[in-house]
This record gives C-alpha cells, structure tokens and sequence, in this order.
C-alpha cells in the first residue's frame, strides 16, 4: 500500500508540476516557453497557445503530434497551427474563444496507436464579461491621486518665444538654461489636467523653437509622443481610438498599435526593425479582497500588467502576465491602498532589454524593477519592492514609484525616481552599476533640481545621450520643470520650463537628431561672409525642395536673430517634387559675427512642420577689418581649370586659409594653412566657385570656373 502511494505521488508530479510534463521526453528540451503556463489565471477568452520551441521541434516533432484543447464549459475547440515568421515560435489557435471562468485543459498527443499524451497542462480563463473599453475609465481613476491637484500659478515670465504665428492656446514655456547642448530636437507632449483644454504634440529644437506640432482640441486626449530613430517613425497614444498611432518623416499617418485581447495601455511602445513591436495590455479584474487582505473589499476590481510583442505578421509571439508571477501583495502600500474597491496592483510603466535581449519591467506600483527571461518567461531578478534581491552600496534611498528603466551597457542600469512615499518626497534620475552575481546596485549617477530636490509624483523619465549626458523629463512637476540636460559632470546644459505650472506636462521628454523628409533646405548651412558693411544688405538664394508628391503651402518662417529675414513674399507653394528658390536676406547691424537657425514652415490650425538651416555672418568683424587693412587683388592660374590650379595673393604674401562656397553660399571646403604662398586646388567638380582668401591681416575673393 505504501509503495502504490509512492507511485501515485509521482505520477501526479509528473503531470501537474512546471509545464506540466507527463513525462520525461526529447519534448522537454525542444519546448522553451509555453503561455498560459500551468495553473495560470484570468487568461483572455481568445487568447492563442504559444509555444517557443527549437527549430528541431518545428522541423521535425511538429508533424508527429497533435493538440487537444478542451474547455469545461466549451468543450472540445478544433485549432489552426501557425508558425511564427521567426521560426521558433508556434501558435495553436481556437477557432472560437473560451467561455469565462472556465478551466482549460490542453493536451499534447503523440501520432500513436494507442496515443500517448506527451504534455498536459490547464488554465482558468478570466470571468470577465465587459468590454475592453470598459478598462478606460479603470485607467484613467489610476493614474492621479487627488492630493497632486493643484491651482494653477504662473510665473512673472513670458515665451521666450516671439513668433506671433502660434496659436493662442499654444503651451507656454521658454529656455531658461542654454549651454552648448548638442545636436538634436527634444520630443514632449504639452498634456492637459483640464479637459477642457486642447493638448499637443511637440519637437522643439535646442533654441526652444518648436519645428513640429501636432494640435488636439480639448476632450481628445494624447500621450507619449516619442521617435523611434531605428525605425524613422513618430508615434503617441490616441486616447480616441484607444491606441498607437505611427507618423513617418513626412508627417504622414502610415500604421496603429495595439494590444491583442486587452486594452491598449499607453505607458510603453518600442518598434523593432524587423516590423515587430512590445507594448502593454491593461488588465482588470474582479478579486475578493477580503480574503487577501484586512478590510479589503469583496468585490475589488484590480488591475494586473500584460507585457506582449506581437511581430510583423500580427501574430502575438511573446506574452507575459502579472498575474503568474506577481502577488498583489508584492504591492507598495506606500502608493497603493489596498482597501480601495478599485487599484492597481502592479502598474507596469516601462520596458527596456539587456544585452541578450532579457525584458526589463519596471512596476511603479510595487517600486520594483525585474527582469524577465525572454525565452522562458521566467523571472531571472527583482530589484527594489518587498522582494528586492540586491544589496545597495553608495545609496541608502529605496527608489520608490520609478519610470523609465533603460539599460545602457557595460551593467549600468538608469531609471526617474519618482520618490513617492519618501518623507519628505523628492524625485532624482539616477543609474545603477548592477553585479548579477554578487546581487550588488552600485550608485553610479544621481542627478537631482534644486536643494532640496524638487518632487514629480508620477510619469518622468531619464534618457543618457550618446556623449554622456541626460535628459531628465520632469512631468508633472509642482516646480515648473519641464526638462533639464545634464553633462556628465551635472552641469546644466539646456533647461525648459513653462510658464504655467501645467502648461508643458509630458509623460516623457526624449532627444533624438530628427528633421522632416516632407520637404528641406539643399543646403545645411548659408554663409554670408565677413565683408558686409554694417547697415547694408547681402542676399542669398537657396533651393527649397519638396519630397513629397503633394503641394506645400508655406506661410511662416522665423529666424533666432532678427538681422537675417527672408525676401521672399510670403505665402507661397511649394510644388510637389520640385525645387524652388526662396531669397534670405542679411543686414548687420553691429560687428559681431552672428550664428543663428533659420526656420521656414508649413502651418495649419492643428499642425505646423518646419525645416530649417544655420546661417552665419558679421558685420566687419575680422582684425584685417579692424585694422583697416585694404582687400587685396587674388590670383587664380589657370583660371578656367580642369583638374587643378594654383591660388595666391597678387603679392606672394602668406596665406592662413581658404574658403570655397558655391554660388548660392553652400561651403565647399574650409582649409587652414600655415603661412603659405600659394594654394594647389584639385578634384573640383564643373562649375563655378566663390573663393576666399586669408592672410593674417588682410583676405581677397574671387571666382574659380571648373570645366
């Protein structure tokens, strides 16, 4: 009787335990990840069976097995095989969804007589009857506690932006901080507390002149407008259609994101090059909370996180769910009240990938950061939370409430830390030096406004740039932040902030180099050169081209100096593929040299697009000017030349460099010699070109013809 016990025990761990196994087969080791897992609960009702398996199951164990999908309510379900475009990826699919609150059971049988059940495994659908929308408003009573509300103040500062072209509810902000910030346009959205109000989109450039805005009229409500520079694709939430929306380079509506089987949260979207993309699911749920925890409610709703990607061909390949792994109790109690009749739990808000390609979640409502096999699933760690696995050196701070985990390489993980539920509160962004196998978080950066720190309750984020430096978006900031760009050393290289406390809150700040493809300037910078007296006026043509197929009107421009205007009547259209010539007008006014953007556009009440070039000039700025040396004669042999020719001052006298500009002021070449007496030009292309001579007090020009 005691050996059949024995019998009995391990026959029931065989079927029951991990993936459910029957027993111990070559399958083992050709399936990697099966979703649902065993004993997973509030599974969707049209949800597919995902198997990530090796290639050598797909080639060769596919064509020997059969699946058996059997619900208690539903019955039997005949299924469709599909494999997944990346090979290792197979989905078994119902023809017609589960019923709720049904227990599942699937079965994997071996094409033999009498068959053999290779895997068993079963799951409870989610009891859920209501509509995915329903999760709306689920959503939106999540996102703000009523203590963060606010009057709105304002500061004694206006725009430092003068372009009476934008519209009258156009957000207000201005530059207080500009410090060589690099290339680069910095990516926001201007949300609105009140409703009432109308929100936009923004790319704002390191003047803080906005070459991009996308206008939405109150009631419609947009989130999270980011670039995706692998891809060259804009996208934002649109609370309308309850998804991502994609734009291309051209401004031009080319594809929606969404969630399969669950509502569409906002907080995260990443698009791979190979047409695949991540994103969240927001899942509520009916949960008795009075048998979890004292004085919960009996008929809870509470939210749980589904991470998915799904690939190019719309085949969900990869899912997650919260609900396996986590406990609600894995809640900060700090954030989340657990008595509510309506919370949720988990709160995913970012999602990042190591080296090997491992998700990292980060959990704003358990202040925690995990990081999760991507082939099994599994949870390899969990940083922070109740369930922290990390000693922490150099920092004594639990970060608490956290966005926006990134990995950067070399075990540096960064993160906004929010701070919630600190005494007092205050936010810092702040990156981490992990050892996976000591489990020690070294603090390596922590970037922090104002002494004391100032305080973002919720949203934010921390992007480290390409030379080191960061781009903290401070959100919803009490002290009127919008972003800061720190350098590798703290200081502030570029600082927005609104002039209205609410009037420049975005769920995340980012920077990438972008510029429209819709239509451009032929040349990336226009030189007026040195020699324009002061109060008279040089004029410069350049090409305007339109890419597009479609007419342009442009109406707007604006430049950062006012001594350069365009002559040019304005408006004026632009013809699709074409190139037409626009006249930039410069008149000094005093002798320093003058750098600035020049900016022309395309402006519509709900959106404007600009491009934009640099142009440069002075006044008589040169010592050769101060000195009032006078203009020497230049001397061009041969001239015209084919392949090469000699350039000097008529008096052999030395020359410190040479300039070569087209004629429509694009520069060619910019050589500096030292103290030579003539200058050997070859390789020039046919045309003719505007040469410029310097000596150490005195310069000549001339022109150079190629054939």
């Amino acid at each position: 009787m005691k050996k059949s016990c024995i019998i009995l025990i391990v026959l029931s761990v065989l079927l029951f335990s991990g993936n459910g196994f029957s027993q111990t087969t070559s399958l083992q080791k050709d399936i990697i990840n099966i979703y649902p897992k065993n004993h997973s609960v509030f599974v969707n009702t049209k949800s597919p069976l995902i198997f990530n398996v090796t290639k050598t199951f797909i080639n060769s164990g596919l064509q020997n097995i059969n699946f058996r999908v059997t619900g208690t309510k539903s019955g039997t379900h005949e299924t469709t095989r599909k494999i997944a475009r990346n090979g290792k990826t197979l989905l078994i699919k119902p023809d017609t969804p589960f019923v709720p609150a049904e227990t599942v059971l699937v079965e994997v049988i071996q094409k033999t007589k009498p068959e053999n059940i290779l895997l068993s495994y079963s799951f409870t659908i989610s009891p859920n009857t209501w509509s995915l929308l329903s999760n709306k408003e689920m959503l939106n009573n999540s996102l703000v506690d009523a203590q963060y509300s606010a009057k709105q103040t304002s500061q004694s500062r206006e725009s430092l932006l003068e372009d009476p072209n934008l519209p009258e509810d156009f957000p207000k902000y201005y530059v207080s901080e500009k410090n060589n910030p690099g290339a680069g346009h910095y990516f926001v959205n201007a949300l609105s507390r009140d409703t009432a109000k109308a929100e936009y989109n923004l790319i704002i450039d390191t003047t803080g002149f906005p070459v991009f805005y996308q206008h939405f009229p109150p009631h419609h409500r947009e989130n999270f407008f980011t670039y995706h520079p692998a891809v060259e694709l804009l996208t934002y939430y649109d609370e309308s259609i309850y998804r991502f929306v994609a734009l291309n380079n051209n401004l031009e509506k080319v594809g929606t994101y969404e969630a399969i089987g669950y509502f569409t949260d906002l907080h995260e979207l990443i698009l791979n090059e190979d047409g695949s993309y991540w994103l969240f699911g927001y899942d509520t749920e009916p949960v008795d909370m009075s048998q979890i925890y004292p004085g919960g409610c009996s008929s809870a709703l509470v939210t749980g996180t589904i991470i998915q990607k799904i690939d190019a061909d719309s085949n969900l390949v990869f899912e997650w769910s919260s609900w396996d792994h986590f406990s609600i109790l894995d809640a900060d109690t700090g954030i989340v009240d657990l008595t509510k009749c309506q919370f949720d739990y988990c709160h995913g808000n970012a999602l990042s990938f190591d080296s090997v390609g491992n998700v990292l979640l980060s959990s704003r409502n358990m202040s925690e950061i995990t990081k999760i096999d991507v082939q099994t699933g599994d949870i390899i760690w969990r940083m922070g939370g109740y369930h922290n696995q990390f000693t922490f050196t150099n920092d004594t701070i639990p970060f608490k409430g956290q966005h926006n985990i990134k990995y950067l390489g070399s075990s540096l993980y960064s993160m906004f830390d929010n701070g919630n539920s600190r005494m007092p509160p205050f936010t810092r962004a702040i990156t981490y030096q992990l050892d996976e196998t000591n489990m020690t978080a070294t603090l390596v950066e922590d970037y922090q406004q104002n002494d004391p720190p100032d305080f973002t309750p919720f949203m934010g984020s921390n992007q480290k740039l390409d030379n080191g430096s960061h781009v903290i978006g401070w959100a919803f900031n009490l002290e009127k932040y919008a972003l800061t760009q720190f350098d590798i050393n703290g200081n502030i290289e570029f600082e927005i902030k609104p002039v209205d406390t609410f009037s420049l809150i975005s769920y995340r700040a980012t920077k990438y180099v972008w510029e429209t493809s819709l239509f451009n300037f032929n040349a990336d910078t226009l030189d007026f050169g040195t020699n324009i007296l002061i109060g008279d006026s040089a004029f410069t043509q350049v090409c305007l081209v339109n890419q597009s197929d479609n007419s342009i009107e442009i109406n707007g421009y604006y430049c950062t100096d006012s001594t350069f205007t365009l002559a040019t009547p304005l408006p004026f259209t632009l013809e699709g593929n074409s190139c037409d010539t626009i006249t930039i007008r410069f008149k000094p006014v005093n002798t320093t040299p003058v750098s600035a953007v020049f900016s022309i556009y395309h402006q519509t009440d709900s959106i404007r697009i600009a491009c934009q070039t640099r142009v440069l000039g002075g006044g008589i700025i040169d010592n050769i000017f101060i000195n009032k040396q006078p203009d020497k004669k230049l001397l061009i042999a041969p001239n015209p030349c084919r392949t090469q020719c000699n350039i000097s001052f008529n008096d052999r006298s030395a020359i410190n460099r040479i300039k070569v500009f087209s004629l429509k002021g694009k520069l060619i070449k910019d050589i500096t010699v030292n103290n030579k007496r003539s200058i050997t030009l070859s390789k020039m292309q046919q045309g003719v070109w505007l040469v410029k001579l310097f000596g150490k007090k005195s310069f000549a020009t001339g022109k150079l013809i190629v054939r």
